[in-house]
């Protein structure tokens, strides 16, 4: 019976050695690379969103400047909403600037900041939108966020813009 008594402990140590766990060294490595993955995701998604941001401001800007096109083969003239020459996305008027029948809804900036000066203001992020020379010219203009884009020389016919702008005009 003595015999028995061995051979059961054997059995009983040889099943606990085959059930394996993870130690807590082993967990703590397993979170702390996870937590830097984690960390360089975050770190990536703050420099792509600003750009994703500035090339649908740049594709907006183009997409405007082709209605005003559409508008002006038709009117010989850019139009001048409430009789002024400048308009920003801001203005409640701004969505009244083309019809449906030459842009589907115009477009705003993805951040649509207005704080006042944009002329200077780093974090003013907004369109704008000129039209001069007796409506024979325009432009539309957006604030960037990434200073890697060149920034473009004021139109001196139109003061918009701000620190880093990018503009269209005809």
């Amino acid at each position: 019976m003595n015999l028995f008594c061995r051979f059961r402990e054997r059995e009983r140590e040889s099943v606990t050695k085959t059930i394996s766990s993870f130690t807590l060294i082993e967990l703590l490595i397993v979170v702390a690379i996870i937590g830097i993955l984690a960390a360089l995701i975050i770190v990536s998604l703050n420099t792509v969103l600003p750009k994703a941001r500035d090339a649908q401001r740049l594709s907006d800007l183009h997409e405007i400047a082709t209605g005003l096109a559409m508008y002006y083969t038709n009117n010989q003239a850019y139009p001048a909403p409430d009789g002024t020459t400048q308009m920003w996305s801001t203005h409640a008027d701004w969505p009244n600037i083309l019809s449906t029948q030459y842009i589907a809804h115009m477009p705003i900036d993805p951040l649509n900041v207005d704080l006042g000066n944009c002329q200077s203001v780093a974090n003013c992020h907004i369109y704008s939108y000129c039209v001069y020379d007796n409506s024979q010219s325009f432009v539309v203009a957006a604030n960037l966020e990434n200073p890697a884009n060149p920034p473009m020389n004021n139109n001196p016919n139109c003061s918009m813009g701000g620190p880093n702008y990018y503009w269209v005009s005809k």
